[in-house]
């Protein structure tokens, strides 16, 4: 058995949008706003959601008035139990065969929400420019650190043999 416990991986929020018109869209790190009068909103009742997602993530919330920094958020803590199972068959003049049987993410073979690895999504769309203020306008997407990543969660199993002479 092989146990890896480990925190999550380091993540930027990022614009849905090329912000800062340089030609490459989705790569643009988002301004975290100090209040709503530091971000225009497509739909201005979206600032309340908004803003209760900024104060609940301890790296945006310290991070209000300016870009962020590359990477200053994590994911969950990931938990990740595998197994190997190997069993050398002798044949003849010392040549032997070894099966090996290696099952990945352990704990989701026995329950669907064990092992289960999760990732973000979510931040701001940029969906137009408002010219009196200089700065795009945004619509605010769902915000989730719970997003199921079914193909990191799912358990796997690999079966494999080995001549050895």
């Amino acid at each position: 058995m092989f146990y890896n416990g480990f925190s999550g991986h380091p993540f930027t929020y990022m614009i849905a949008g090329d912000a800062n018109a340089d030609g490459i869209g989705e790569n643009d790190i988002l301004y975290v706003p100090r209040d709503a009068s530091d971000i225009t909103l497509a739909d201005p009742t979206q600032w309340a959601a908004l803003d209760g997602y900024i104060r609940a993530e301890p790296c945006l919330q310290k991070q209000r008035g300016r870009i962020m920094r590359r990477n200053s958020c994590r994911e969950h803590w990931q938990t990740v139990l595998n197994a190997r199972l190997s069993s050398v068959i002798p044949t003849a003049r010392g040549q032997s065969i070894e099966l090996v049987a290696d099952l990945f993410n352990v704990l989701n073979l026995f329950d669907r929400d064990w092992g289960v690895q999760r990732f973000h999504s979510g931040a701001l769309e940029l969906v137009g420019y408002d010219e009196a203020n200089g700065r795009g306008i945004y619509n605010v997407m769902r915000f989730d650190r719970g997003v199921r990543d079914e193909e990191a969660t799912r358990w796997r199993l690999q079966l494999g043999a080995r001549y050895g002479f």
